[in-house]
């Protein structure tokens, strides 16, 4: 496999997998999180870099942005529902970029961060993985 393979995980976050009336039902999550899990398992087994993409909301952006009056508050940064889902357990050294859409539809926010990061670190490259 190349140096500069990756596999890329969009969106399974715990907000859009929860009970949630405002949004869809995903059809079969327990069969979804296993399959991304074995894809994800044999991507590490390879040495296959592992991304998460978090389609995170601002707390700021629920009482002015349309999306929230539509679907209710979910994804909020700083709460559960903005991490993965627990089935398909990130681990360090894996990069979570964290993404947020600007009221204006404008991409604003790509943070990098290792999954034992505490703290987003803009940049190429992911933060530090050390404790």
């Amino acid at each position: 496999m190349s140096p500069r393979s990756a596999i890329v995980v969009i969106d399974l976050l715990k907000g859009f997998f929860k009970s949630n009336p405002t949004l869809p039902d995903p059809l079969d999550a327990k069969r979804l999180f296993a399959t991304v899990r074995r894809v994800i398992d044999a991507g590490r087994e390879r040495g296959v870099t592992i991304v998460f993409i978090k389609d995170n909301f601002l707390p700021e952006e629920v009482p002015i942005d349309k999306h929230f009056k539509i679907f209710g508050p979910h994804c909020i940064i700083g709460t559960p529902d903005a991490e993965i889902v627990d089935e398909l357990d990130p681990k360090p050294g894996d990069f979570q970029i964290q993404r947020s859409i600007r009221r204006d539809s404008t991409p604003c926010c790509a943070n990098w961060t290792s999954s034992g990061s505490s703290s987003p670190a803009p940049g190429p490259k992911p933060a530090s993985s050390t404790p």
